[in-house]
């Protein structure tokens, strides 16, 4: 499917990547969001855990580049899934209580773009969660064990990174948001491989 790792036969990347999205649906439950949109929502795994946990949300969007997104709406009901481009969404302005956006910024080698659309469609005050990998030579010996390559450039997962978490998160902040939060997956440093956070929107 759209993202193979969260049905690995790994169960250490199973466990890994199951880690991740437990951290990103604590800041959303902590958001108390009535308007959600899972930007770059691959297989629906995350928009599963939402409903999975009954969060008092009343809209909820799932919008991904690839167009086997729309056969999500067969499986899981209740959500507005749609073909989007990070950057041009037809999400209208301000009406986004809370963005989240795992996994996919890394894939963006000009994020400004993305950043930018963000801001138009969250609301003054919302908020915005993020997971990306770190790139250590930790992460990127493991990534190699696991997939062969360290950054794929075909196939169910490819997609080249063009930044690290840090990087990422410093562009974040530099575009309006202000960090909240920040989890490490699964350990502290040097034994971390991603970085999930919580951002809070406040314009200047």
């Amino acid at each position: 499917m759209i993202v193979p790792e969260y049905q690995s036969k790994n169960p250490v990347v199973r466990w890994l990547f199951a880690s991740r999205l437990r951290v990103a649906l604590e800041y959303v439950r902590a958001t108390s969001a009535q308007v959600i949109a899972d930007i770059g929502c691959g297989d629906g795994s995350f928009i599963k855990c939402i409903q999975a946990a009954h969060l008092p949300y009343q809209e909820l969007y799932g919008l991904d580049l690839n167009p086997a997104v729309l056969d999500l709406a067969r499986t899981i009901p209740g959500v507005t899934f749609r073909v989007e481009h990070l950057e041009q969404t037809h999400l209208a302005d301000s009406s986004i209580d809370a963005i989240v956006c795992l996994d996919t910024l890394e894939h963006m080698q000009d994020l400004r773009a993305p950043l930018l659309e963000f801001v138009r469609v969250v609301r003054p005050g919302g908020y915005l969660i993020t997971s990306e990998p770190v790139e250590s030579v930790l992460y990127k010996s493991l990534r190699f064990l696991l997939k062969g390559t360290y950054s794929q450039e075909s196939g169910p997962g490819a997609g080249v990174h063009y930044h690290n978490a840090r990087q990422i998160d410093a562009i974040v902040r530099k575009e309006g948001f202000r960090r909240l939060a920040r989890r490490q997956v699964p350990l502290l440093w040097p034994f971390d491989l991603f970085h999930i956070a919580l951002y809070q929107y406040t314009p200047q």
